[in-house]
């Protein structure tokens, strides 16, 4: 039977296994992270916004789709004289990717999908500016908002409804027999003198078929001809 001083060194074995596990496990993970982990570098970047609406501490910072860093703080501007938009991103990004940061990378705000996260995207595909460093401020290109969307929406469907009343009063003024076209489909008049018109056609034509006429001698006479 083991003695006590056996077991407890078996448990304190047994502990130290399981730390040593957990610690390479964790260290994995963050390796094989898309920012890189612990053990890269990263420089803090800034950019502001008028609405940051849906971002969150923590959010994802992506490079033409590219996971690069984090958001690691979301703040209103305290002071109102530095003429930015009011909300300000802090975001720390891995520069193993730092030939494609530019100071005039554009970030905007985007969502993974129609109902998925927001996180913070950099446009750098027109951007010929400097590497960006340490504390640059990136330029942001404002995405319409959903309730922007909402609006443009209920605008161009009030637009529709206006011009289908429209065209119904229009269908109504002509169903009634009023204005020409209303005249040329329900005036029994104008249809009476239409047939009269086309029957008189039809006489001349027989008419000249039969020879009568100068117009038809002129078709039927071998003499005059």
């Amino acid at each position: 039977m083991p003695s006590q001083k056996q077991l407890k060194w078996s448990q304190l074995k047994v502990g130290f296994t399981v730390l040593a596990a957990s610690i390479t496990l964790g260290i994995l993970i963050l390796l094989m992270s898309g920012t890189g982990g612990i053990f890269t570098h990263k420089i803090l970047l800034k950019s502001y916004f008028d609405n940051a609406g849906g971002l969150r501490e923590g959010a994802p910072v992506r490079l033409q789709g590219v996971d690069i860093g984090n958001v690691t703080k979301i703040r209103v501007v305290p002071d109102p004289s530095l003429k930015l938009t009011p909300v300000e991103v802090l975001m720390k990004v891995n520069t193993k990717y730092h030939a494609s940061l530019r100071r005039d990378s554009t970030t905007t705000l985007s969502t993974a999908g129609v109902l998925g996260e927001t996180y913070l995207d950099i446009d750098s595909a027109q951007a010929r500016g400097p590497e960006a460093q340490e504390g640059d401020i990136l330029p942001t290109r404002e995405a319409p908002q959903i309730e922007d969307v909402v609006r443009a929406s209920q605008s161009t469907l009030q637009n529709l409804e206006a011009l289908e009343k429209r065209v119904d009063r229009i269908l109504a003024f002509v169903e009634s027999g009023q204005g020409s076209i209303g005249k040329v489909i329900y005036d029994p008049g104008l249809y009476n003198r239409l047939n009269s018109t086309v029957a008189q056609f039809q006489a001349l034509v027989a008419d000249i078929s039969s020879g009568k006429g100068s117009l038809g001698k002129l078709l039927v006479s071998d003499e005059l001809y």
